[in-house]
């Protein structure tokens, strides 16, 4: 059960530093609604941050010379953490007024490692953040489109909206909002500091349900995500490919790896072509086109590098 604090931790790369001042207001202006004392510990990845945005919040500041990746990050400021529950967010999050009542009411069982908030994108559309496991079955959904034109059928995570109406157990949750036990996390040697940013989450979501703790969805607690804004809708396809990588080659042998990734080689070259051909007639297509490009070129650098191959 939570006590009456928290300690909130937020890395901060340069292109989030915009959304941090309505990040930080709104998740305490949250935590006063719930009657919760906050510790602030923002993590200045690879950056600079404007202090005055800060003059009236209590926090601490761990400035990284470079930008080690979210996971890492995350690690180096948990060292700082004393709370038995935390916060761990994105910085171009903003919470509602009962985002973190909600999530509290939740901590009831010594058994849930994280709990994750209902997640919206600011022009209020689903940000599917319930996350499937990345094995072959997955991938070939997500590759061949099947899961979006058949929702019903399949019940993916990334296209099945009404898995986002109950609260329930789930396997795992993006890490753009988790509520943590700290001890759970601790005992779990936090995130796996090889990964620099895709899939991280979804290693630690997995060694959680492996040593039988629980991961609580709960849309009772909602935030709102910019991530289409900070990221202008494009993933960086080498840091995806390399995290996804790492992944598949930690939990399974060589052979599904490179299956896998023949999937996704297929799904990101016939995506090329499509958007290609748009791109003729629509030049604003050209974006999505040249993100599958890189996704394309993205897969061949991974394979060629042989020290990446020995994780």
């Amino acid at each position: 059960m939570i006590n009456k604090k928290l300690t909130a931790i937020i890395t901060v790369v340069e292109k989030d530093k915009k959304y941090l001042s309505d990040c930080i207001r709104t998740l305490f202006t949250s935590c006063k609604y719930a009657k919760i004392k906050l510790q602030l510990i923002i993590i200045e990845n690879g950056t600079i941050i404007n202090k005055k945005i800060l003059n009236s919040f209590n926090y601490q500041i761990l400035h990284l010379k470079s930008n080690l990746g979210f996971g890492k990050a995350i690690n180096e400021g948990y060292n700082y953490v004393k709370t038995n529950w935390s916060i761990i967010l994105a910085p171009d999050t903003k919470c509602n007024k009962n985002t973190i009542q909600s999530l509290i009411n939740s901590s009831v069982n010594g058994q849930i490692a994280i709990i994750g908030p209902k997640i919206y994108y600011s022009d209020g559309s689903l940000d599917f953040s319930i996350l499937p496991e990345p094995n072959l079955w997955n991938i070939f959904l997500e590759q061949s489109y099947l899961y979006k034109l058949l929702p019903n059928i399949f019940k993916h995570p990334f296209a099945y909206h009404k898995l986002y109406d109950k609260t329930q157990k789930v396997d795992g949750v993006a890490s753009t909002f988790w509520l943590i036990n700290s001890e759970i996390f601790r005992k779990l040697k936090g995130f796996d500091n090889r990964y620099f940013l895709f899939f991280d989450d979804s290693d630690f979501c997995r060694r959680i349900i492996e040593k039988k703790y629980q991961i609580i969805f709960q849309p009772k607690s909602s935030i709102i995500h910019y991530g289409h804004q900070s990221n202008s809708g494009i993933i960086n396809g080498y840091h995806l490919l390399d995290g996804l990588f790492k992944y598949l080659s930690k939990y399974h042998s060589s052979f599904y790896t490179t299956f896998c990734f023949f999937i996704v080689y297929i799904g990101s070259l016939i995506r090329f072509i499509y958007w290609k051909l748009k791109s003729f007639k629509f030049n604003n297509y050209s974006v999505k086109a040249n993100q599958y490009k890189e996704m394309v070129h993205g897969i061949i650098s991974i394979f060629n590098q042989t020290s990446v191959r020995r994780f």
